[in-house]
């Protein structure tokens, strides 16, 4: 056992295990990001009021039950570098850590109870293979650890490979969204309230074009979750 201890000390000195939020130097191998960065998440606290700008996005264009974000999403902020570190940096500990959040703030908002599955909003297979995940999955993967709500990851895929929509405007996006998802399981998704997740929302085109595919199913309700919102 001394000796184990003696040989992590070592690697700690020359492989430091830095916070994602502020790189500062972490004393636990099994921490991600240090207590002080989690308390300076931007919460949204959406879950507890329906009436929320990321459920606004939809109306009349997504019947949901409800829809909600976790955390803001500002540009230049820590949530966009968090994120950036998720997707394209492959630090998929850290995803399944924020998911970890998010399902806390889930049970915080007493509402775990609401939903059969979770469905993490499906990546093209070739942009999966290319990136070597989806990042909406480490997030459901976490909400699931934290909440207990099973996922469902392969009723849904996504057709069609899709230029990126961080660029284009609200009519671009969904031009470039419209159609790209298909069911291929709708069986053990009827009689279902399930919720869709993904990492960041900005007009909303691409969940609500999953959404639509997903509202097709008899007896159906959803809802959509993100781990942040664009402010």
């Amino acid at each position: 056992m001394k000796l184990r201890s003696c040989w992590e000390d070592l690697i700690h000195l020359f492989y430091p295990h830095l916070c994602a939020g502020c790189a500062h130097e972490l004393s636990s191998r099994q921490q991600i990001i240090c207590p002080s960065c989690i308390c300076q998440l931007p919460k949204t606290f959406d879950e507890t009021a329906l009436d929320n700008p990321t459920a606004k996005m939809f109306a009349g264009r997504l019947d949901l039950c409800t829809a909600w974000s976790t955390y803001y999403f500002h540009k230049g902020g820590m949530m966009q570098s968090l994120i950036h570190e998720i997707k394209y940096k492959k630090e998929k500990s850290l995803g399944i850590f924020m998911g970890e959040l998010m399902g806390e703030s889930m049970k915080e908002a007493n509402n775990i109870q609401l939903f059969d599955a979770i469905i993490p909003l499906p990546m093209h297979v070739s942009k999966e293979r290319q990136r070597g995940y989806n990042q909406a999955m480490l997030i459901a993967e976490g909400v699931s650890l934290t909440t207990g709500i099973p996922i469902i990851n392969d009723a849904i895929i996504k057709t069609k490979k899709t230029t990126s929509q961080t660029n284009k405007q609200r009519t671009a996006r969904w031009k470039n969204a419209e159609g790209n998802f298909n069911i291929i399981k709708p069986e053990i998704l009827k009689d279902k309230h399930l919720l869709l997740i993904d990492d960041v929302i900005t007009t909303g085109a691409t969940l609500e074009a999953c959404g639509h595919e997903i509202m097709k199913i008899p007896d159906i309700q959803l809802s959509v979750a993100t781990l942040a919102r664009a402010a």
